[in-house]
């Protein structure tokens, strides 16, 4: 926890230029400061005593019996607001042989509502779970770069609600220090793909340790054993563990198998605007748990297509289709062409669009559909032509365009002036300011059909 939360002396109040308020345990020497009565001080020395610590039982953790959902530690929050002291003194600070005398020194809490520097509290976090055999991911813990492109399926915050730490330096023990410690803990469980809490407990822990000249950073506020308590108890409780657990959805689709559908192709003769409100129900937003992109029906029997990037790690995520909200698995991706086949777990009325059966040339009208930037601004609909035909580093075939793309954009459909689907969006060149250079570029909708190994079963595509 950052030491800096904590003082022990004298606190000051004074406000900036700017008429924030902010507290110190150093007078301002440019301004002038109001010296705070500090509370909960005790009135002589003998009044505190070091064993005054709430004793918490350590419960053992419960071992998940299949994988869970992957977690990741969000925060680590002090919030002590339902107190009225502006600073609370949580603890005091001892010496002598026996710990039994007081050297009147009290700790106090700087701001009774402040977020953690936690980091070592979230590696720490993050360890315990991984050694009890949870599914949990934090940044310390990758040793292998691309690990980091995984992606969450579940936050987790702590909400400190009280805490207590008592330290005792021994005269007779060189560089030792004694503490003991209590913590108690809001825990609140967040599902970023629907964006709710659906889980809050609370656990208490507590600890007496020592700590000598190798860890003095931890000495500082108090070590990690109450924290540890806590997450134990934690893990036992039987709801929480249910909580992370993972619905298996059995999949019979084979990777290395063409997987048949029915593709959609236009037989009508008629222009892209004549179609836009067909075309913008067939166009959807893809929520994931890491955030946003677009995509397209290419089914009436619910398949979905978008990029590899845009689903991430995840197993499932959310399609957002007017009012419609529709939870989708993801059924195969291909990695190396950034695209992914997602299918919806319940029928929706959502028309497919219809798919070019052949490429577009260079100086053609193009078309795109997407949800740039923010969700609000679904079914956006831009026009370009096609600049050019590239391959890229990747070795890969791409349409060039200069239609806008915006972050978000990305696994929409790009359009022929018929209203065919010729291609998908995947990226763009930015200022690094953010401001696009008109430079985007589209994979094709056969390379699209091809990576993902699918066979139409009406027709082949592209003859």
């Amino acid at each position: 926890m950052a030491v800096t939360l904590t003082v022990e002396a004298g606190v000051y109040r004074w406000t900036d230029a700017n008429g924030k308020v902010h507290f110190g345990d150093r007078r301002p020497n440019d301004r002038d400061a109001t010296s705070i009565d500090l509370p909960d001080a005790p009135k002589n020395s003998n009044s505190a005593s070091f064993s005054n610590i709430r004793k918490v039982a350590t419960n053992d953790p419960i071992k998940p019996a299949e994988k869970t959902r992957l977690l990741k530690f969000s925060k680590i929050i002090i919030d002590l607001s339902d107190s009225d002291k502006v600073v609370k003194a949580i603890g005091y600070r001892f010496y002598g042989a026996t710990c039994t005398s007081s050297s009147n020194s009290t700790v106090y809490l700087k701001h009774n509502h402040a977020e953690v520097n936690g980091n070592a509290y979230k590696t720490h976090f993050a360890k315990l779970l991984h050694d009890n055999g949870y599914n949990v991911l934090d940044d310390e813990l990758l040793i292998f770069s691309g690990m980091e492109s995984q992606s969450e399926e579940l936050q987790i915050a702590a909400v400190i609600k009280a805490i207590k730490i008592n330290s005792c330096r021994r005269n007779n023990v060189a560089d030792q220090v004694e503490v003991g410690d209590y913590i108690r803990v809001d825990w609140k469980l967040y599902d970023p793909l629907n964006r709710e809490i659906i889980y809050e407990t609370t656990s208490e822990g507590s600890s007496h340790e020592t700590y000598g000249k190798n860890n003095p950073v931890e000495v500082e506020f108090g070590g990690l054993g109450a924290f540890d308590s806590a997450v134990k108890n934690l893990l036992s409780q039987s709801d929480f563990v249910a909580a992370l657990g993972r619905k298996e959805r059995k999949s019979n689709v084979n990777s290395d198998k063409p997987l048949t559908i029915k593709l959609s192709h236009s037989r009508k003769k008629l222009s892209f605007t004549d179609q836009i409100e067909q075309i913008k129900a067939g166009t959807v937003t893809v929520r994931s748990p890491h955030g946003h992109g677009s995509g397209f029906m290419i089914s009436n029997d619910g398949y979905v297509i978008t990029n590899a990037h845009v689903v991430g790690k995840a197993s499932e995520v959310l399609i957002l289709a007017g009012e419609q909200r529709i939870k989708a698995h993801i059924i195969r991706q291909n990695i190396h062409r950034d695209v992914a086949l997602v299918k919806l777990d319940e029928s929706a009325p959502l028309p497919a669009l219809s798919l070019a059966r052949k490429g577009i040339g260079v100086g053609h009208s193009v078309y795109l559909i997407g949800t740039p930037l923010d969700e609000s601004l679904g079914h956006t609909v831009t026009r370009g032509i096609i600049s050019a035909e590239r391959r890229m580093e990747d070795a890969q075939r791409y349409y060039q365009t200069d239609a806008a793309v915006n972050p978000g954009n990305s696994g929409g459909p790009a359009l022929s002036e018929q209203g065919e689907v010729i291609g998908i969006a995947v990226s763009g060149l930015f200022y690094s300011s953010g401001g696009s250079l008109n430079i985007n570029f589209l994979i094709p909708i056969d390379e699209v059909i091809s990576a993902l190994q699918i066979q139409d079963v009406s027709e082949s595509l592209f003859k």
